[in-house]
């Protein structure tokens, strides 16, 4: 599970300092994002990555975090806290987000992420 905990940390680490390049090698190449309250609902892998730009992210944080593992499938679903805004709109707040992530020769990629503004 450090491995999948890796993988996570990982991709914070992408959305803190908006690394396109770095997201474009980590997400699994259909991942998407749903979330409600937050950045915007189905958002697509390069929709996703076009608008790291736009948000600026002072930081991202799980506080509390539960992962399992099924094969090569994983679970991690944790309440975080997100200091962040776009030009237009506050997303600061804490939020539900549970992630799937697919293991793809050996490294863990996320594929699917649900956050709930809580």
């Amino acid at each position: 599970m450090s491995d999948v905990r890796g993988a996570l940390d990982a991709w914070t680490d992408v959305i803190v300092r908006r690394d396109a390049d770095g997201a474009e090698q980590l997400l699994h190449p259909e991942y998407v994002l749903q979330s409600s309250g937050g950045y915007g609902s189905n958002v697509d892998r390069a929709t996703w990555i076009a608008g790291l730009a736009e948000i600026d992210t002072r930081s991202l944080e799980p506080l509390q975090i539960d992962i399992a593992e099924f094969g090569d499938t994983a679970v991690a679903v944790g309440r975080w806290r997100w200091d962040a805004s776009t030009p237009t709109r506050d997303l600061t707040g804490e939020y539900q987000i549970t992630d799937i992530l697919l293991r793809d020769g050996g490294t863990w990629r996320p594929r699917w992420r649900s956050s709930v503004r809580l």
